[in-house]
Formats: C-alpha cells, structure tokens, sequence
C-alpha cells in the first residue's frame, strides 16, 4: 500500500493542477469516411477509445507535460485526434471482410498504436 503525500504549494509563485489518473472513454468517429484497400466505396466507422495514464512516474511526468495546461475539451479534442488517425491508417490496411470477421484485431492494433501516445 502506497503513502499518500502532499505538496506545499507558494501561491503567485507555483501553480497546483490536477490530473485525473483515471479511465477516459472516448467516441471516436472520424469526419471523413473512411477508404479500404478494396475501393469498394467509403465506409463510416466509429469506434470508443478507453485510454488511462500508467501509475508509473515517467508516464505520469509525461502526461503532466502533455495535459496539465490543456483545458477538458482540448484534450479530449487531442486524444480524439490521435485515435481518429489511429483508426484511419488501420482502417486503411483491412479490407471491409476482415474489419467484420475480426473486430478483435482492429481492437489490439489500435490498442498497440495508442500505448505509443
């Protein structure tokens, strides 16, 4: 079990910020639809994105840098953002069979491409 600790904060010199550690869920659905290898026409797509902060201090620190001076919104725009190219450029390799037969694929290989965020 962790200690919990605190920080003193000098006000007009520091600023204190929050940064929620918890699971975000998200809706992603690209503007565009989106184009298969097969050409068989454009295809709408929409898929949740669950993305949470490691509790290690580095992905911590690295989330820090990333979010702490965006508001809610922009962030949720940045992370909706990413996935959307996520899901583009691997909707972009499958055909519209394999999207359908093999929904856990499409899953794991967004999964892997958003671990590198």
């Amino acid at each position: 079990m962790s200690k919990a600790t605190g920080t003193l904060v000098f006000p007009m010199v520091q600023i204190c910020r929050e940064l929620s550690l918890e699971l975000m869920s998200f809706d992603v659905a690209p503007q565009a639809d989106l184009m298969t290898p097969s050409r068989r026409g454009r295809h709408a797509f929409e898929a949740v994105a669950q993305i949470k902060v490691k509790s290690d201090m580095e992905s911590i620190l690295t989330a820090s840098e990333q979010f702490l001076t965006k508001t809610d919104q922009e962030r949720e725009g940045l992370i909706r953002l990413v996935m959307e190219g996520h899901l583009r450029g691997i909707i972009g390799q499958l055909t519209v069979e394999e999207i359908v037969k093999q929904p856990e694929m499409v899953s794991d290989r967004c999964a892997h491409g958003a671990r590198k965020i």
